[in-house]
This record gives structure tokens, C-alpha cells and sequence, in this order.
């Protein structure tokens, strides 16, 4: 498996559905984020069992904001950057993104 931070989260879904159609890995092995996959797989139980429902629980649990390098200022840093960011997107993306599912539930109609 391969690395790339936040890909590393999509392989995660990638063997889920390996899994569910039956393909188990007897050999794990990966680069940076890839091989922290590898490790939590081998981790998650015998290699002929699904690992990938393991997996996702303990992420679903895991704050990513550890991973952020650096001191607490850098931590602030990139904090307050993404706060900025949300209020140029107005109410941020949440906001447009509910706005959209909702005219969409009124039809067509709605969105002239």
C-alpha cells in the first residue's frame, strides 16, 4: 500500500470493499501512511477475517488534528487558517452543501 497522508484513509475504503467481495491479503506491506494500514490490518486479527470493520472503528475514534507537526503554535496556525477559510466560504461549506440537498428535495421548481 502506498503512502500519501490522507490517502491513506481512502485505502482503508478500497480494502473494505476488497473485503466484502471476499479477497483477504496474506502479504501486507506499505510506505508511510500505507504501512500504518498494513500494521492496523495485521493488528486487527487472523489474515483469513475480514480487518477493515476494526479499522474504520478505530478511526472513526481518532482525532486527525494529532497528526499536525509542530509546536502549539504551529498547531494555532494552521487552526486559525482554516477558521479563516470557513468564513470566506460565507457560512462555510456545510451551509452550501445543505442548501443544495434541500432544493433538490423540493425539485426542480425550487432552484429558479
Amino acid at each position: 500500500m502506498e503512502g500519501g497522508g490522507m490517502l491513506g484513509i481512502a485505502l482503508v475504503g478500497y480494502v473494505y470493499a476488497l473485503e466484502k467481495a471476499g479477497i483477504r491479503f496474506l502479504r501486507l506491506g506499505g510506505t508511510s501512511a500505507g504501512s500504518i494500514n498494513a500494521l492496523l490490518m495485521a493488528a486487527a486479527g487472523p489474515r483469513d477475517e475480514a480487518s477493515t470493520d476494526w479499522i474504520i472503528r478505530q478511526l472513526a475514534n481518532k482525532n486527525f488534528y494529532d497528526f499536525v507537526d509542530g509546536d502549539i503554535d504551529a498547531k494555532r496556525f494552521i487552526a486559525d487558517l482554516f477558521a479563516r477559510a470557513k468564513t470566506r466560504l460565507g457560512n462555510g461549506p456545510g451551509a452550501w452543501l445543505r442548501n443544495r440537498v434541500d432544493l433538490a428535495k423540493l425539485g426542480p421548481a425550487a432552484c429558479k
